[in-house]
């Protein structure tokens, strides 16, 4: 599938010549306007759009914003009879990738619109793989989310007294086994310090709950 140009100028000489000279390598269309390089937007897509600054209606410059709302991947080359810099200037500001002056020297059109081929397909390639990336981790968080809930509910339902402690020794889970061997409700519970360690024990039992974090070896903190 070849690449698509749309070449929007009201001279059709400069068509002819651009249409001439990139034809053989690109799907070319010809406009004669701004507005009607819009409406072909509108209903088709293209990988560059090369227009004239100055046309009857919109600008050249005017459009731009435009292009890039209908097809943000889309790549614009801004051509000008003007030769000073405050013009190239102008069109990159208004979202140009390019800048070409007249009357343009033929190899210095097909050296841009190379570059702005190329452009387009970086600028597709990194769409497409941001796009392929969210999908991934919204996949994967809904496959952890749906994981939690099964642990959490065999934790529930488990016979097994399980809670979990915070790494300051603070509940953070108490399941109904639990409260049936302790007694606490779990509401009384959590984000509460551990309440099983009598008061003089409290500092050797941090300690021995520490070196279980840390993978080392835990004694009796009796």
């Amino acid at each position: 599938k070849r690449m698509r140009i749309l070449i929007a100028d009201d001279e059709p000489q400069i068509r002819e010549v651009l249409h001439e000279l990139l034809g053989e390598d690109y799907e070319c269309r010809e406009v004669s306007s701004a507005e009607e390089a819009l409406a072909v937007l509108r209903t088709e897509e293209f990988n560059l759009v090369l227009s004239d600054i100055m046309m009857g209606g919109i600008t050249g410059l005017q459009m731009v914003p435009q292009v890039l709302e209908l097809s943000p991947d889309t790549v614009v080359i801004m051509i000008s009879g003007e030769q000073n810099i405050e013009s190239a200037i102008e069109a990159l500001r208004a979202g140009a990738f390019d800048y070409i002056t007249k009357p343009f020297d033929l190899r210095h059109v097909e050296a841009a619109v190379k570059r702005a081929i190329e452009h387009h397909e970086l600028r597709r390639s990194k769409r497409y793989y941001e796009n392929f990336l969210e999908e991934i981790v919204k996949q994967r968080t809904t496959e952890l989310d749906k994981a939690n809930q099964t642990l959490s509910v065999l934790i529930q339902a488990s016979p097994l007294a399980i809670f979990v402690l915070d790494t300051e020794g603070n509940i953070k889970l108490w399941n109904p086994a639990a409260r049936e061997m302790f007694g606490w409700d779990e509401s009384e519970l959590l984000n509460r310090p551990f309440p099983l360690v009598p008061e003089g024990k409290q500092e050797a039992f941090r300690t021995a709950f520490e070196d279980a974090l840390s993978g080392k070896m835990v004694t009796d903190y009796e």
